[in-house]
């Protein structure tokens, strides 16, 4: 129900798809389901909790018929420096971020296989490419999603299952406001944040054809990609990268009307 799953949610809605919903807020979840034009099923409730994980395959197989589609769309983070994180907090984001991915598609990947047609699409990030200093255990988390992912994609002969990534760039989102004026990555700010309608319009264009990954945009992957092609040269090229990202972190916080937290005195 937040920025980029509910855009998500009407972008399925208006391809033909009936939804079932997750999340923690049950009030955002029943505002999206009356935009929707047919009612979804939605589900109330912490991922993270292995009883309520563990119910949903014969939730949707007694509701629902079964399931033809997976899309993972969960993310936290923080920006607390690594070596100042609790271990507490670590455990969190990892477990946010990539356990609760990994859990739900191998306990609904039974009924995605016996569908006949059935797809995962994952929303990662461009940090699943690109480390950031300051988000390294979100980036840890995305890498470590996308390995997963790309590994599944290649279990197809035997589930009968597509697996397809999106690795949006920074998006115009709450989380992303929040890093903005907390001290989050200024890699996130190269580039104009993107909308979420794009990342929405991305997944609908994946529940066809045989790609295994986009990247919105597409030029920022390319980037990203080329930079990792010599890790060693991070620590040289980052400083120029972050001062320009410093200048569109600035452009965004005066756009958005933004105020950083006040410093303890």
């Amino acid at each position: 129900a937040g920025a980029i799953g509910s855009r998500i949610c009407l972008e399925l809605d208006a391809a033909g798809l009936r939804l079932v919903l997750v999340d923690l807020n049950a009030e955002a979840l029943r505002a999206l389901a009356a935009k929707l034009s047919r009612p979804p099923l939605c589900i109330a409730g912490d991922l993270c909790d292995r009883a309520l994980l563990q119910s949903l395959p014969e939730r949707l197989r007694a509701e629902c018929g079964g399931c033809d589609l997976l899309v993972n769309n969960v993310g936290i983070v923080s920006t607390t420096p690594f070596e100042q994180a609790e271990p507490a907090q670590i455990e969190r984001e990892l477990n946010i971020n990539l356990m609760v991915p990994t859990l739900l598609t191998r306990v609904l990947l039974p009924l995605l296989s016996a569908s006949g047609q059935g797809r995962v699409i994952t929303i990662a990030s461009m940090a699943a490419i690109m480390p950031l200093a300051e988000s390294a255990v979100y980036s840890a988390s995305k890498f470590a999603l996308r390995g997963l992912m790309l590994s599944l994609a290649l279990r197809k002969p035997q589930t009968g299952v597509h697996f397809a990534l999106v690795n949006p760039s920074s998006v115009d989102t709450p989380m992303l406001r929040y890093e903005a004026v907390n001290g989050g990555s200024p890699l996130n700010f190269l580039g104009e944040p993107i909308p979420p309608e794009r990342v929405a319009v991305t997944v609908r264009a994946l529940l066809q054809g045989d790609a295994l990954e986009r990247c919105v945009p597409a030029s920022e992957g390319w980037s990203a990609k080329l930079a990792l092609l010599l890790p060693n040269l991070l620590p040289r090229l980052l400083p120029r990268f972050n001062r320009s990202g410093e200048r569109g972190r600035e452009r965004y916080i005066a756009a958005q009307k933004l105020q950083r937290p006040a410093r303890p005195t």
